[in-house]
């Protein structure tokens, strides 16, 4: 009979995994992040500028969600476990990244309201479906991007492991 493992547990294994290390190294982690910023900011000026070029920002949102687990694989899932199984530097390291991250998520919210009521104001005035599209693309990326906010920041700036602990 299989034992049972509560999700801390088994995310711990996860991110303990020798696979993850290939994500680890602090220009891999930066890279990520500089990847993941780049394809937010084509994602949003083809968002706004081409509403019927589903064709482009429609994949081109799909790439989000790897870009998602890489991160996380960077951070070794650190803003996924929970508190509870997390040693005091890492919980340490948790709680400043969601610190930080919610200074920085109020201020891109706020830039993000802005965007969002100006696409509403085109949608509201258009009579193309196309621009049912481009607001719900909109609040995708605002959502995927404020809820992922700790662990980019966390990537960006964790430095590298000393080498006796990897």
């Amino acid at each position: 009979m299989m034992e049972k493992r509560s999700y801390g547990q088994v995310m711990s294994d996860t991110f303990s995994n020798p696979i993850v290390e290939r994500f680890q190294a602090r220009s891999t982690r930066r890279l990520l992040v500089l990847f993941s910023f780049t394809g937010t900011v084509v994602q949003i000026a083809l968002i706004t500028w081409m509403p019927a070029a589903w064709w482009a920002w429609g994949p081109l949102l799909l790439l989000f969600f790897p870009m998602a687990s890489m991160i996380n694989m960077s951070v070794r899932g650190v803003t996924e476990i929970p508190l509870s199984h997390l040693d005091d530097r890492l919980a340490q390291m948790k709680t400043k990244a969601f610190h930080n991250a919610y200074y920085v998520g109020v201020a891109l919210a706020l830039v993000a309201g802005i965007w969002t009521a100006n696409l509403y104001g085109d949608f509201a005035n258009a009579d193309s479906p196309v621009y049912i599209w481009r607001f719900s693309a909109a609040g995708a990326v605002i959502v995927g991007g404020l809820m992922g906010l700790p662990a980019v920041l966390l990537a960006w700036s964790l430095p590298d492991e000393p080498a006796d602990e990897q």
